[in-house]
């Protein structure tokens, strides 16, 4: 069996607690990528810190515990009132299965 290999990202949104954010990422190694223009919003992204390309939704920490990422509680307490977060992957697992996926919170 392959293993699934893609990319995945967020859309731009604007956050109130840039701080805050970064703190509760930090155990997931999700890039915050700052948007060129416009300081107040980011975009999120695995980056190569991801094993497959997309969001890892548990991971160990170094003290052996397990921590599973929610996006419900680890983003949305810091995006801004009427902001709208879609997070996308995509990705193979070799040429016969293409998969797409969005969330849209």
């Amino acid at each position: 069996m392959a293993d699934w290999q893609g990319s995945a990202r967020t859309n731009y949104f604007r956050v109130v607690d840039m701080e805050g954010l970064q703190k509760a990422l930090e155990p997931f190694d999700i890039d915050i990528k700052i948007h060129p223009e416009e300081s107040e919003y980011v975009m999120l992204h695995p980056g190569f810190n991801s094993q497959d390309g997309g969001f890892e939704w548990s991971i160990v920490d170094d003290e052996d515990m397990d921590l599973e990422f929610q996006f419900e509680e680890d983003v949305m307490p810091f995006v801004a009132e009427g902001e709208v977060v879609v997070m996308q992957e995509c990705g193979a697992e070799r040429p016969t299965f293409v998969t797409v996926k969005m969330w849209m919170l």
